[in-house]
């Protein structure tokens, strides 16, 4: 090739390489602002949804294509502002047919400024996630928050650090793991410490923090470091200890050669340390390690069982553990349609009281897996249908004016973290999603009084009728059929006609289940998934009054049948301004006034009178309405009047006691008596103590009737009623009262059957004075009211009277008393109400309530 085409050649080539250089260098500042904005609001969060460490990207404000907004500040865990925050919502329960939002929906992005203000405009109606995430903070969410709305404060952290040195035992550091927990938080994080013994855990939220460490033979005493502001820190030196093993095996009650793979928690019976865990094999046999000296207590845990006996223990001393995993009761069944063909895919939860009365629910164990949602604590999401169904706790709709402010969670996990409880299954599984022939089980349930939940998307929710669950007993079956139900629509306006937009719409079961929602779309309407029975429609929206309505929805038949609601709310934007005066027409200061919410109502932010007296409220629906007036030295104000400008409450002075206690016999005061004053009209009451004197006033009192109780140590209470007067003027003297106490008599002795048996857990009682027999029959009644006096016995279902007169200061302490013996109906076995109507036959089926 000539000399002259090979250099033309060369000057192409490198024009060519310098261009595709420029246009590489361009391309990411080129396109519009729409197209940057699609970029943008791309990103591939992940299955969680939740960007993971180093992922975080630059963003700028980006505007959505609704007409909605919502404003608020970013602040730190010390309330200072915080700029350059970026602030992401993403539409997660939206509105009417549109239903559930897909998650990875165009998001709105805004930036706060110096003062850590933000406003998300372009949103559409409904819920939204706001993540917020910056330089320096720890990457947190909020869920579930309307539009439009303001006046939202957001609380972040920032990001900080820990690092520290572990010493051994010996000297010598190896194979030693690092465990870290926030006092807020159950879940701990975990490093190993470098051959030098060194660690650290980065991006950490402020807080206060469990640090311990842990290897073979050796472990660490707990010690809390904190982690607050910027820094920087000092490192924390973690001195390692000898630490023993304990061993065992965990079974089934009453199966002893069967394991079963359980979660074993071994805990400090001071609760200075923090718990240590193991996981046991398919034979059951566990191995705990990290004990330090001491006594520490072990149960076992596993799904589909009820938790074992707590076993305590001394570490280093003690022999292999057995832990009895209780098999509880168990319920199954199978779910059916409208047309009794087998129903895959219904959701089961099981919801009642023990046989103690707490509330417990058996439900999936992760209801939001499949949806992708990292809930707050306490909700649960549910997809259903368009709309879906939102579990727990929702956040109220905020009154106008008012500022909320709320807690982001951390939702970003830093390098180095432990994965969460990545095992195998454990214990029994309970199927809470029927397969394809219908069938659902529950296994592990208390004993108690059950009613099973079923949902499914095409079908109205059911509940059962009440299930008597009994320990390790055969299982329970309820078959139960679905309903096609009603499809619940409607609209919400305006008294004007004009539709409403973002409006909450709630539907809430008057049988125990969970109240569904929905969300107003841009034309004001809403929908619900078919559902049935009784239940109660609620309706809030900012800036207006709450409408609620009872209704009741058909069962439906073989196609579900279609309601349609009209909701007609009120605009809250009346104001009430008035003045605060006392009797003499002074004006009261300083004074809470608060609004007494009726059903129709929102949530109105109280105010407080100036020095003149003045007050004002903001956001009321126009008319009458009831308000609170706190003071002081004033009793409590209910006053009813008009929310318009220039209202006047006047406040009574309310009623002055004086009271003096004295010794009934030398007259002396008494000093340190307890006194109660009780309103018999509506229950409240007012505590205080006599001073030296034997002297208490009590100021601000309603002028109502009263009684006046006072108890003191070696002394017989003493009452008495009295009618409180309202005072003329503040220099009116106080209503006196002076009441004498007796010296308390003591009673003691034995209480013994017809046959001259003790009884023990015998209650006796004299007056307000009551006792209970211990396990030799002993008894012991102290500060006895003197006089004609009526003892009691109440003993196997038995009453036993006695009359008896009782000096001041009297002690019998060697009574005999006699308890009659129980008629034959008097006493009966223990059970829960309800024991013996309902069938265990493993073929039992019924009709269940919709």
């Amino acid at each position: 090739m000539p000399v002259s085409k090979q250099r033309t050649c060369q000057v192409v080539g490198l024009l060519i390489a310098v261009l595709g250089v420029a246009l590489f260098l361009w391309r990411p500042w080129s396109g519009d602002v729409k197209s940057s904005a699609k970029r943008t609001t791309s990103i591939d969060a992940g299955p969680s949804g939740l960007l993971g460490p180093g992922s975080r990207p630059k963003l700028t404000p980006v505007k959505g294509t609704g007409e909605l907004s919502i404003q608020g500040w970013v602040r730190g865990a010390n309330q200072g502002a915080i700029a350059n925050a970026q602030v992401i919502a993403t539409l997660e329960l939206g509105p009417g047919v549109g239903g559930v939002a897909p998650i990875k929906a165009s998001a709105v992005v805004a930036v706060s400024g110096a003062d850590g203000a933000f406003v998300l405009e372009g949103l559409e109606p409904g819920r939204h996630r706001l993540r917020i995430e910056g330089q320096g903070l720890v990457t947190a969410e909020l869920r579930f928050v309307e539009a439009p709305g303001t006046g939202l404060v957001i609380l972040v952290s920032r990001e900080v650090e820990l690092r520290g040195q572990v010493a051994g035992a010996e000297g010598v550091v190896s194979d030693v793991g690092i465990s870290l927990r926030s006092e807020t938080s159950t879940q701990s994080r975990q490093v190993k410490a470098a051959l030098d013994g060194s660690f650290e855990f980065l991006g950490l939220a402020e807080g206060r923090y469990q640090l311990w460490a842990q290897g073979p033979g050796q472990a660490s005493p707990t010690q809390w470091v904190e982690r607050l502001g910027a820094g920087p820190f000092d490192e924390v030196r973690v001195q390692m200890q000898t630490a023993y093993t304990v061993t065992g095996r965990v079974v089934e009650q009453g199966q002893s050669e069967f394991g079963v793979r359980a979660r074993i928690s071994v805990q400090s019976a001071l609760g200075t340390e923090p718990a240590r865990e193991a996981i046991s094999g398919e034979d059951g046999a566990f191995l705990v390690d990290g004990l330090l000296e001491g006594r520490w207590v072990a149960t076992a845990h596993a799904p589909g069982y009820t938790s074992s006996e707590s076993q305590s223990f001394p570490a280093g001393a003690q022999s292999a553990l057995l832990l009895s995993l209780g098999g509880g009761g168990a319920v199954r069944g199978i779910v059916r349609s409208a047309s009794g063909g087998a129903l895959g895919g219904a959701q089961i939860q099981l919801v009642g009281v023990d046989a103690e009365g707490a509330e417990i629910r058996y439900a999936q164990g992760q209801l939001a897996a499949d949806s992708g949602l990292a809930l707050a604590e306490g909700q649960r999401f549910i997809p259903r249908g368009e709309l879906g169904v939102l579990l727990g706790p929702i956040p109220l709709v905020p009154p106008p004016g008012a500022f909320v402010t709320r807690v982001a969670s951390v939702v970003q996990r830093a390098e180095g973290d432990a994965p969460t409880d990545a095992v195998e299954a454990l214990g029994r599984e309970s199927r809470f999603i029927t397969d394809e022939l219908g069938r659902y089980e529950i296994y592990g349930v208390q004993p108690g009084r059950y009613r099973v939940h079923v949902r499914h998307t095409d079908f109205a929710d059911a509940v059962s009728t009440m299930l008597n669950v009994r320990g390790n007993a055969k299982a329970l079956v309820r078959n139960i059929n679905l309903r096609s139900g009603t499809v619940l629509t409607g609209s919400v306006l305006t008294d004007k006609g004009v539709a409403v937009v973002g409006a909450s719409v709630f539907a809430r079961f008057s049988d125990g289940r969970d109240q569904a929602m929905s969300v107003t779309g841009i034309d004001g309407n809403f929908a619900f998934s078919p559902m049935s029975g009784a239940l109660e429609v609620v309706v809030e929206a900012v800036g207006y009054g709450r409408f609620s309505k009872p209704i009741t929805l058909a069962a439906g038949g073989l196609v579900a049948a279609t309601k349609r609601l009209e909701v007609r709310l009120l605009r809250a934007d009346a104001v009430m301004e008035g003045r605060l005066v006392d009797g003499a027409g002074f004006p009261i200061r300083d004074a809470s006034v608060a609004l007494i919410e009726d059903e129709n109502g929102l949530p109105v932010r109280p105010a407080r009178s100036d020095s003149d007296g003045l007050f004002r409220l903001e956001g009321l629906l126009p008319g009458m309405h009831s308000v609170a007036v706190r003071h002081p030295d004033y009793p409590l104000h209910v006053a009813t009047v008009a929310a318009e400008p220039d209202v006047e409450i006047e406040v009574p002075l309310g009623a002055v006691l004086a009271l003096r206690v004295l010794d009934a016999s030398t007259e002396n005061a008494l000093p340190m008596a307890e006194v109660l004053l009780t309103r018999p009209s509506d229950g409240g009451e007012v505590r205080s103590v006599t001073d030296a004197s034997g002297e208490v006033v009590f100021a601000a009192l309603q002028a109502v009737p009263v009684v006046v109780l006072v108890r003191l140590k070696g002394y017989a209470t003493a009452s008495k009623k009295i009618s409180l007067k309202a005072q003329p003027s503040r220099s009116a003297q106080p209503q006196s009262l002076s009441l004498s106490m007796s010296r308390g008599s003591v009673l003691a002795g034995i209480v013994r059957d017809a046959g001259g048996d003790r009884i023990e857990d015998a209650v006796i009682r004299v007056g307000e004075r009551q006792a209970r027999s211990d396990h030799e029959g002993r008894f012991r009644l102290e500060d006895v009211a003197s006089g004609n006096v009526t003892l009691t016995i109440e003993a196997g279902g038995a009453v036993t009277a006695e009359r008896l007169v009782i000096e001041s200061g009297e002690e019998r302490v060697t009574m005999e008393l006699v308890a009659d013996a129980a008629s034959d109906d008097g006493a009966r076995d223990a059970e829960l109400p309800g024991d013996g109507d309902e069938d265990e036959d493993e073929d039992a089926s019924d009709d269940d309530r919709q």
